[in-house]
């Protein structure tokens, strides 16, 4: 959370590694395309940096978990 917070490019670039496969083939699986996935990892990213710098947020669970609770909620919106 704190790289993510202090835009850290290396660990913003590992975010991005780690997750976007899965969350491709996720939105691929519900109608949605490689563009939309884009879009919601990108919107997921800036929406959990914005917790995190605006609102001091402290995960209490694992980040991979909180992570793919946006997607699912960018998700539906595709």
């Amino acid at each position: 959370m704190d790289g993510l917070v202090n835009n850290n490019a290396f660990i913003i670039q590992a975010i991005y590694d780690k997750f976007a496969p899965k969350v491709i083939n996720y939105i691929k699986q519900n109608s949605g395309d490689a563009d939309n996935a884009q879009d919601i990892i990108q919107d997921t990213i800036i929406t959990i940096y914005n917790q995190g710098s605006q609102k001091g947020l402290q995960l209490t669970c694992p980040f991979d978990a909180y992570f793919f609770c946006f997607v699912n909620v960018n998700g539906l919106m595709f």
